[in-house]
């Protein structure tokens, strides 16, 4: 399995600049140049996004403390004009900070294994003599110890067992980290659920349909019989009018 972050799409020659704060400062002065423009610009966004978070309490998670700056630059360079760039921005944001934690995540993990003979933690709390670091509880919390079951389109190793974020901050955009005994992986909370609960609405739709797949998602509606399963669908369908 492996794990993919999306990487900075600026010049090197950019993010060199902004890699030093003087640099920056130098930069937001310069009123001409093309390069000094960009980065005032992307330094601004960063400045909007930052503001946002603390105006969202409850986008924040306590893996963001591993974030450098070059990471919210990274998440900032983007569309910034409506709530749902934002939501997207931030989303981004926790997923990279995510891999940050998983970084240091999986060493951990692969020392329990090789100290316990193979057998594999059943709780986080277990892993925490195992980080070059103490690492900080509220993080621990925000993870647990499941099965395949719980992100079934992601392999893990013989064992069947996986450490995965116990939920999403924004299961419209957020992506879930899998760490196991073969490796790391990653999927999208709204898949997830969708591979969870919906298998009984698509069969049902098939089976009056003869056998045909919906070409869109809000077909599905009427198949949707439980709570669950109309708020899975929902979600999909405000996705999908997102990402026209």
């Amino acid at each position: 399995m492996s794990t993919e972050h999306e990487s900075f799409p600026s010049s090197g020659s950019l993010l060199e600049l902004l890699k030093l704060r003087g640099e920056v400062a130098a930069l937001q002065r310069d009123t001409s140049d093309p390069t000094a423009i960009a980065a005032r610009e992307l330094v601004d966004k960063v400045n909007k996004l930052k503001e946002r978070l603390e105006e969202m309490p409850n986008a924040k998670i306590p893996e963001m403390q591993f974030l450098t700056d070059k990471d919210w630059l990274s998440a900032a360079n983007g569309n910034l004009n409506t709530d749902m760039d934002y939501r997207r921005a931030l989303s981004k944001l926790r997923s990279i900070a995510q891999g940050e934690f998983v970084a240091q995540l999986k060493p951990a993990l692969n020392q329990y294994l090789q100290a316990n003979n193979g057998q594999f933690p059943t709780d986080l709390s277990q892993l925490q003599p195992y980080f070059a670091a103490p690492m900080d509880d509220a993080i621990l919390q925000r993870w647990e110890v499941t099965t395949q079951a719980t992100v079934p389109s992601i392999g893990v190793g013989p064992n069947g067992m996986m450490i995965t974020e116990t939920a999403a901050v924004d299961d419209i955009f957020d992506t879930r980290d899998v760490v196991s005994s073969d490796g790391t992986g990653q999927a999208d909370f709204l898949n997830s659920e969708e591979r969870n609960v919906l298998p009984s609405v698509y069969k049902n739709y098939e089976a009056a349909n003869g056998g045909q797949e919906p070409t869109n998602m809000s077909q599905m509606l009427p198949y949707a019989t439980t709570p669950e399963q109309q708020s899975t669908v929902q979600k999909m369908i405000l996705r999908a009018s997102l990402n026209k």
